[in-house]
């Protein structure tokens, strides 16, 4: 089983290690937020660490950075911090795609660990913001995105969308996505890896399948028997809690590197169980490569539990479609003028100014690491060394 940490930066990301911990999760956790208010919401066990005044990004993901440039090294080389990285074999950060700390922090947070904590493997999990949300929350998460695809060096990254729960109250949206999310990161452990005298996953296959640079999905349907399949299938099943859980939505390229699967289930069930898995390649993709661990449970009557990894997805153009679109709808509703850029229509600079963003400088001094070279490639500008 891999050795985990979750970082939750801002208070999506905080109350994602609040779900871990209250459900016992196996990850050791850390929250790392700009307002003080957010992190007394958070239990008292959970490691902590605040940026900035306290007083919060207000949605400006630009306060956020700068207050991570100012922060970062006294953090990351604090005696509190290296005890929390010390083992990890990887680590996820997690935050919101459309709010100002998290999504102004995280990515720039990764490129500084990446470099201080070369050992520990970093995967970003984003959760994104309603279609229906405002101009600032759409345009946070493009910028979000443009970091993620065009700054980062091949990252390895998960997105969840919020917008497949939106008829939900916000509390009820927000615990059905943070449950999805520590319970695909619990798979991505090896936690369900269990021993077996049939072919395996073992720890290095499964670091492997997670060093991927793309997207990761999981699927999976747990605790079911023989009577619990329905007609269409398990295959359906899992293609089903892909359709209706919290990930975005696939691409519709069918372009993926590796599968990783995760059988647990009895002689039965498997006998009448297509291994080739045609019906999720003709959806996803035929990968490049398959892992697979099978454990066949000498107990007919204990429950059955398939899991499947999908690494190497492509980018979520389709999502960003539906972004372009409501921004489009919201600047015509203002009757402003539209423009293009990378991430199709809009120029993020303008929307910077539609937000009306201060220009900021940062200072302070590097240690082991160029953090005016990291922070610059995020749009945070400085005259000197930080």
């Amino acid at each position: 089983m891999l050795n985990c940490g979750i970082i939750g930066v801002g208070n999506a990301g905080n109350q994602v290690v609040s779900y871990a911990e209250q459900e016992k999760a196996p990850f050791k956790l850390f929250a790392i937020n700009c307002s003080a208010e957010d992190l007394k919401s958070i239990p008292e066990s959970i490691n902590r660490a605040l940026i900035g005044d306290g007083r919060g990004a207000g949605k400006n993901r630009v306060n956020s950075k700068t207050s991570l440039a100012k922060d970062i090294m006294p953090l990351i080389m604090s005696d509190e911090f290296k005890e929390f990285m010390i083992g990890l074999d990887f680590l996820f950060i997690c935050s919101s795609t459309g709010g100002g700390t998290g999504s102004g922090a995280s990515l720039v947070m990764t490129s500084v660990i990446n470099n201080v904590y070369p050992t520990v493997y970093t995967i970003n999990v984003g959760i994104m913001n309603c279609i229906k949300d405002a101009l600032s929350t759409q345009s946070n998460t493009l910028e979000y995105l443009h970091e993620l695809y065009e700054v980062m060096s091949e990252p390895t990254y998960m997105l969840y969308d919020n917008d497949k729960f939106g008829s939900l109250p916000i509390n009820k949206m927000m615990d059905t996505v943070n449950r999805q999310i520590v319970e695909d990161l619990t798979v991505l452990t090896g936690q369900y890896n269990t021993n077996t005298r049939f072919t395996s996953m073992d720890d290095k296959d499964t670091i492997n399948l997670l060093k991927t640079p793309g997207r990761i999905v999981v699927s999976q349907i747990k605790n079911f028997k023989e009577k619990d399949i329905n007609e269409n299938g398990i295959e359906n099943m899992l293609l089903e809690n892909i359709r209706k859980g919290a990930h975005v939505d696939l691409q519709k390229d069918r372009i993926v590197s590796y599968f990783g699967i995760i059988y647990n289930m009895s002689q039965e069930v498997a006998d009448n169980f297509d291994f080739g898995l045609p019906k999720i390649q003709q959806e996803v993709g035929v990968p490049l490569d398959t892992w697979q661990h099978l454990v066949i449970n000498e107990d007919s009557k204990l429950p059955n539990s398939v899991f499947i990894i999908f690494t190497g997805l492509t980018k979520i153009n389709d999502r960003i479609d539906k972004i372009n679109d409501r921004l489009k709808e919201i600047m015509d509703r203002q009757k402003q003028k539209e423009d293009d850029d990378t991430l199709n229509e809009f120029n993020i600079n303008e929307l910077n100014a539609k937000k009306a963003y201060k220009e900021t400088t940062v200072s302070g001094k590097p240690q082991k690491v160029d953090l005016n070279d990291i922070f610059a490639k995020f749009g945070v500008t400085s005259g000197s060394d930080i």
